[in-house]
């Protein structure tokens, strides 16, 4: 099948189909459309979920930095008071 960079099928193709069908051509850039529709929501839910992923991350790497400063001043604290 011969495509063009659209995606859709060359006019004359589309005559074609046109011509053997009443409505194919319709149809196939119908379906095409639909297609490209699903595709952009695909693409759009992706992304969605990977922008939550990344922040999640984010939130977890803060959780461990902030952990590890809070048990290093716990361990500072406590070899200075056991030095005493």
């Amino acid at each position: 099948m011969c495509e063009s960079q659209s995606g859709h099928p060359p006019p004359n193709l589309l005559q074609g189909y046109e011509d053997i069908v009443t409505g194919g051509a319709y149809r196939i850039v119908t379906m095409a459309e639909d297609e490209a529709r699903h595709r952009r929501a695909m693409e759009r839910e992706r992304l969605n979920i990977d922008s939550k992923l990344e922040q999640r991350g984010q939130f977890f790497g803060y959780c461990i930095a902030a952990g590890s400063i809070v048990v290093s001043f716990l361990a500072i604290a406590s070899f200075l008071t056991a030095s005493r």
